[in-house]
């Protein structure tokens, strides 16, 4: 993958990339120079580690310019069938520190039988802020609604909620970017 950055100004920068989560993704070359009007592509790699849910974010800095992209990096199990689908409606993707999201899920494609369900929120820097885990019976395809409460006083900026959904030693996952308060760099 690559990520793709302008210069729309008038001087040139000397620009750093930098990765916050390099066990998952890492930015390539992690310095570089853009004149005014150019454009220059990074190589952003990928690493499938540990299954789940992987939060992080790519910082671009240099000149008295900072601005960051968020990465959400979702690993699942190889090899065998599995559907799980988040959904969080647009009224949930902002909120505030003291209210509640409300989530729908979707699951198939699983063996008839338990699964368990952890639902979460991450900040950027991968710290889980909020999190459930239930155990379902399913056969076929279910639909599973989640409401979780944002803690008071969290501190404003990029999230990622998520799913992860274990049977056995399979391990499928979904997750969505939202907004608690206002957007802050991490």
């Amino acid at each position: 993958r690559s990520l793709v950055i302008k210069n729309k100004g008038d001087l040139s920068l000397a620009l750093r990339a930098f990765s916050s989560a390099k066990s998952y993704f890492d930015v390539v070359p992690s310095s570089f120079k853009l004149g005014s009007g150019e454009i220059f592509s990074l190589s952003v790699d990928f690493f499938g580690k540990d299954l789940g849910v992987h939060t992080g974010y790519i910082e671009i800095s240099g000149n008295g310019v900072k601005g960051f992209v968020p990465i959400i990096v979702q690993v699942n199990s190889e090899g065998v069938s599995g559907i799980v689908d988040l959904n969080v409606d647009e009224m949930f993707k902002r909120v505030d520190s003291g209210e509640e999201i409300l989530l729908e899920l979707e699951i198939g494609g699983f063996e008839l039988g338990v699964v368990d369900v952890y639902y979460f929120i991450k900040d950027l820097n991968g710290k889980v802020v909020v999190e459930d885990k239930v155990s379902r019976t399913i056969s076929e395809v279910v639909s599973l609604s989640k409401t979780l409460g944002i803690p008071t006083g969290l501190k404003s900026g990029n999230y990622v909620v998520g799913v992860e959904v274990r049977q056995g030693e399979f391990l499928f996952a979904d997750s969505e970017f939202i907004v608690i308060g206002d957007v802050e760099l991490p």
